[in-house]
């Protein structure tokens, strides 16, 4: 029968499984009634479970058989509606093209998907009744939104998801020296999980981020060219924000060093290494040159077999 208890359901497949001896499954389709019957259950516990051949509405009941007995008892579908959902951003516009998702009780593993057209409406004609939870995800701009809502058999849920609020983030790269750094790869990460998104600096050394979720945000620039890099970081609190952080790579130099012993000579083929990672090998005089080393101060440390030694230097951008 219908999700309301009384009407007859329309034309179904029943399926009854049973355990114990002689279990399994079987299965026969209603009448123009509704009604079913299956002449032999094993007894014990049987579970029975129905699928309209038209549309998608389902349903399921336990019973307990018992030996020698009859058992007359109501098969109820689920109930199918109609939801209707207008995805709009935070400010209040519509959005076209978010895809939409509807996960329903029934069956959360198996949701319902369309997609917002122009009016920023996405219409899902089928869906289990029942209490439902829909998100909306807008893919070009990274935002998405979710609601609750519950649907009445052969009625039609009217709901507005709305995405989160979004700002955006420019500035502009310079390097030390106060020169403009164009090429230079920025990127911008959250303090979450989400992925971060990376854009690279125009000809004036500018950069700008469009639709980024509000809250804390940080930025990293570094220059493929030669190593350089440069951070910030910042807050989004307002939808439609606007934040300006301007970066100042820190500039990178060159270091050489030559390797002695106790006696003064040199000791070739020794392994040096510059904090941060940068390393290199001297060569038969005994030097070595590192390049691209973050200016600042540094340690350098070099080894050969049982010899090990090390120094701290400056490096000048």
């Amino acid at each position: 029968m219908r999700a309301d208890g009384l009407t007859p359901g329309p034309l179904a497949i029943v399926s009854a499984t049973s355990g114990g001896l002689g279990g399994g499954a079987q299965s026969t389709t209603t009448d123009a009634e509704g009604l079913f019957h299956f002449d032999r259950v094993p007894a014990g516990t049987t579970t029975l479970s129905a699928a309209t051949l038209e549309g998608i509405d389902r349903g399921s009941a336990t019973v307990e058989v018992s030996p020698g007995g009859t058992i007359d008892t109501p098969l109820r579908l689920n109930g199918v509606g109609r939801v209707e959902v207008t995805v709009r951003t935070a400010a209040g516009g519509v959005v076209s093209g978010a895809q939409v998702t509807l996960s329903a009780g029934v069956d959360p593993y198996s949701p319902f998907v369309g997609r917002s057209d122009e009016a920023g409406l996405a219409v899902l004609p089928e869906v289990w009744a029942g209490r439902f939870q829909v998100s909306a995800a807008d893919a070009a701009r990274g935002l998405a939104g979710e609601a609750v809502g519950n649907l009445e058999d052969g009625a039609t849920a009217r709901l507005e998801v709305r995405l989160e609020g979004a700002g955006r983030v420019s500035g502009t790269v310079r390097r030390h020296d106060g020169a403009a750094a164009p090429g230079v790869q920025v990127t911008l990460a959250r303090d979450d999980t989400t992925p971060g998104i990376t854009t690279v600096t125009r000809t004036d050394g500018g950069f700008l981020f469009e639709s980024v979720r509000l809250g804390n945000f940080g930025l990293r620039a570094l220059d493929p060219a030669n190593s350089d890099t440069a951070s910030g970081s910042g807050r989004l609190l307002v939808d439609g924000e606007s934040a300006v952080v301007d970066l100042v790579l820190h500039g990178v130099g060159h270091l050489r060093v030559q390797v002695r012993d106790t006696s003064g000579a040199f000791v070739p083929d020794a392994l040096v290494q510059v904090t941060g990672g940068s390393v290199g090998r001297t060569g038969p005089d005994g030097s070595a040159t590192i390049f691209n080393i973050p200016a600042g101060p540094v340690t350098v440390t070099a080894s050969a077999g049982l010899l090990a030694g090390h120094v701290s230097a400056t490096v000048a951008p």
